[in-house]
């Protein structure tokens, strides 16, 4: 060591980002941008989990380790200091990362930086066991971001630090060395009458009648019979007969037979017989045995036998025996046996034995053995004996002990013995022990022990034992043990154990075990094990195993295996073996082996081998009608009667007829136009209208107008109408409308408007505006504006309570 020349230890001009790779610098850049904003709160974590795993290392931190009476270390840790610290560090290693082009001025830092570690007896090899600590704060903070790729960049950037600040460390090793070796040439002793001087490797000792100064390393001691003065690193300790000073870094310590002061940075302690004053950095105490006195920031508190006074901020207490008045901010709070009085920026609160006032803002409560009224800006609530009533903004709450009557915003409930009504918008609940109705919106449930009727928008629906009918829009469905019946907009179906009719719009079908009969618009088919006839606009056909009858227009043709009969416009032509008969225009030819018959206008002319005979046959535009003794023959524009037994050989059970679209089949069991008649129902159709009657029901529909009448009751819909009417209520819905009447009340809703009227009172809600008016008294709740019977107001938030005994009303500004 003696032989080392003076000098400083060359700083590297190692790069940090040589140390990475592009990929993991913008990774640890990456996560630095996230963590910018929590970089003090990081530092903490990864300090407290440093001081978790290593709590020998705390006395390493005499400024943030806090010192005891004894100036001995203690083992908990000072969080502000510590935060201070940690802080530091994390900012530190974010300019690293920040500095990865200026690394030449980073390094410098970190140089100086390891210089004070070595003042405080910190090793590089101690700094490297804060890796683990910083690795835990990373991972809590990035969570899946600090990828096992990302803990490397950052493993590597933390390597980097400490190896520079080994260097600082180094560095100040070696200048110490340097500086020291000038006296470091073996040992010498210097003896005069005056004084002695030795000198032994680092240590220089200085003795004289009037002091002994010794050095050791950096050990300073200086003694005189009047004090001591040592120094150790940043430790110096002052003594004397009459008192001790010591410090520590920033720890000042002076102890006297009259009092002891100690400081630990902004921490100042002083201590006497006649008191004690203490301060921590804005934390001062004076304790006396008159009084203490203490100050926290703006915190002061003095006590003393005949009263306390504290303040904190603007927070101010004052107990005397008499009373105690205090202060917290705009909180003021004055207590007396008789009363107390408090107020909290606008809050003020006055307690007496006979009652209790208290204000917040706009909040006001008044509470007397009989009654309590409060405010709270637009909520007011009034207590009795009798009854509580209580508004918040557009909340209404009513109790006495026969009911409760309550609405917020747009939600009324009323409770009484008997029933409970509630309504929220446009929903509508009405409970009693008979029944239940409910509506939300457009649905609207009725619900008694005989049956459930229920509306959602365009969908009813009434349950009972018996039978459940629904109807969606257009749709309606009945349900019974024997049938079910639905229709959906112009669709009707109908089944039953023995048939199945169904409708969409203007297709009817008509299934059953021995037949089917379908239209659909102006097509019309109907289906047995005998015989198929359709229509289909114009066209008709009808086939059975003997005959096929068609129409196409004015075109109609019948084929069996005895004859064909042709119709085209005023063309009519009939075929068979024995005879052929046509018509033209207003021309009629009859021809068979035996005569020819002929009409041209009005003329009609018989030819036979045996004679000729003339006779008149008569037109109307487009009817043409021929009469015989024997048979008479008629058309009208579509209209074909079949009468024409004598010359056709058709069944003798059945008529057919056509006019237009209706289709009319006449056998002895039924009818149908297309009417269909059993002795279960009858059925009939004419364009877009379909009835169904049976003993027990009647359902018509008309385009989307459908009507079901039983002997119990009525329902009725038209486009978005419908009307439920029994003996007990009526039932309608318009769109959002709804309607309910009953011998003891009516509820109707108009989107979100609802009334409730009673022989007793009527309850009507308008969006946010509610009134209750009885024979008695009269409520209404309006946000923006109230107007009662009695008077005018257009304030905000009022709620108005009107009787002939009294009139109560709120308004945002009490």
């Amino acid at each position: 060591m003696g032989n080392k020349t003076p000098g400083k230890t060359k700083i590297g001009k190692e790069n940090l980002n040589m140390y990475l790779t592009p990929r993991q610098r913008l990774l640890v850049q990456a996560n630095l941008d996230d963590l910018k904003d929590d970089l003090s709160d990081l530092g903490l974590v990864v300090f407290v989990r440093f001081f978790e795993v290593q709590p020998k290392l705390k006395v390493l931190f005499p400024k943030i380790v806090r010192i005891n009476d004894q100036n001995e270390l203690e083992l908990g840790t000072d969080i502000e200091m510590l935060k201070k610290h940690a802080s530091i560090v994390m900012h530190s290693l974010a300019a690293a990362i920040e500095s990865l082009d200026e690394s030449e001025a980073l390094n410098s830092v970190l140089l100086e930086v390891g210089r004070q570690h070595v003042k405080r007896n910190v090793k590089s090899k101690i700094i490297l066991r804060l890796w683990p600590a910083l690795s835990y704060g990373l991972e809590s903070y990035l969570k899946e971001k600090y990828t096992k790729e990302s803990s490397t960049a950052w493993k590597k950037v933390f390597f980097y630090i400490v190896k520079q600040m080994k260097v600082g460390m180094m560095a100040s090793d070696s200048e110490e060395e340097a500086t020291t070796s000038s006296t470091n040439i073996g040992i010498v002793t210097l003896r005069t009458p005056d004084f002695t001087l030795s000198t032994n490797i680092d240590i220089v000792t200085l003795r004289t009648p009037d002091f002994t100064l010794s050095t050791n390393i950096n050990i300073v001691t200086l003694q005189t019979p009047d004090f001591t003065l040592s120094t150790k690193m940043d430790i110096v300790t002052l003594r004397t007969p009459d008192f001790t000073l010591s410090t520590n870094i920033d720890i000042v310590t002076l102890q006297t037979p009259d009092f002891t002061l100690s400081t630990n940075i902004a921490i100042v302690t002083l201590q006497n017989p006649e008191f004690t004053l203490s301060t921590n950095i804005a934390i001062v105490t004076l304790q006396t045995p008159d009084f203490t006195l203490s100050t926290n920031i703006a915190i002061v508190t003095l006590q003393n036998p005949d009263f306390t006074l504290s303040t904190n901020i603007a927070i101010v207490t004052f107990q005397t025996p008499d009373f105690t008045l205090s202060t917290n901010i705009d909180i003021v709070t004055l207590r007396t046996p008789d009363f107390t009085l408090s107020t909290n920026i606008g809050i003020v609160t006055l307690r007496t034995p006979d009652f209790t006032l208290s204000t917040n803002i706009a909040i006001v409560t008044f509470q007397t053995p009989d009654f309590t009224l409060s405010t709270n800006i637009d909520i007011v609530t009034l207590q009795n004996p009798d009854f509580t009533l209580s508004t918040n903004i557009a909340i209404v709450t009513f109790q006495t002990p026969d009911c409760l009557l309550s609405t917020n915003i747009d939600i009324v409930t009323l409770r009484t013995p008997d029933f409970t009504l509630s309504t929220n918008i446009a929903i509508v609940t009405l409970q009693n022990p008979d029944f239940t109705l409910s509506t939300n919106i457009a649905i609207v449930t009725f619900q008694t022990p005989d049956f459930t009727l229920s509306t959602n928008i365009d969908i009813v629906t009434l349950r009972t034992p018996d039978f459940t009918l629904s109807t969606n829009i257009g749709i309606v469905t009945l349900r019974t043990p024997d049938f079910t019946l639905s229709t959906n907009i112009d669709r009707v179906t109908l089944r039953t154990p023995d048939f199945t009719l169904s409708t969409n719009i203007d297709r009817v079908t008509l299934r059953t075990p021995d037949f089917t009969l379908s239209t659909n618009i102006d097509r019309v088919t109907l289906r047995t094990p005998d015989f198929t006839l359709s229509t289909n606009i114009d066209r008709v056909t009808l086939q059975t195993p003997d005959c096929l009858l068609s129409t196409n227009i004015d075109i109609v043709t019948l084929r069996t295996p005895d004859f064909t009969l042709n119709t085209n416009i005023a063309i009519v032509t009939l075929q068979n073996p024995d005879f052929t008969l046509s018509t033209n225009i207003a021309i009629v030819t009859f021809q068979t082996p035996d005569f020819t018959l002929s009409t041209n206008i009005g003329i009609v002319t018989l030819r036979t081998p045996d004679f000729t005979l003339n006779f008149t046959l008569s037109t109307n535009i487009d009817r043409v009608t021929l009469r015989t003794p024997d048979f008479t023959l008629s058309t009208n524009i579509d209209r074909v009667t079949s009468l024409l037994q004598t010359l056709i050989e058709l069944p003798p059970d059945f008529t057919l007829s056509t006019n237009i679209d209706r289709v009319t089949l006449r056998t002895p069991d039924f009818t149908l136009k297309v009417t269909l008649r059993t002795p279960d129902f009858t059925l009939s159709t004419n364009i877009d209208r379909v009835t169904l009657r049976t003993p027990d029901f009647t359902l018509s529909t008309n385009i989307d107008i459908v009507t079901l009448r039983t002997p119990d009751f009525t329902l009725s819909t038209n486009i978005d109408i419908v009307t439920l009417r029994t003996p007990d209520f009526t039932l309608s819905t318009n769109i959002d409308r709804v309607t309910l009447r009953t011998p003891d009340f009516t509820l109707s809703t108009n989107i979100d408007i609802v009334t409730l009227r009673t022989p007793d009172f009527t309850l009507s809600t308008n969006i946010d505006i509610v009134t209750l008016r009885t024979p008695d008294f009269t409520l209404s709740t309006n946000i923006d504006t109230v107007t009662p019977e009695y008077f005018r107001s257009s304030k905000m938030d009022i709620a108005t309570l009107q009787t002939q005994d009294f009139h109560l009303s709120t308004n945002q500004i009490v």
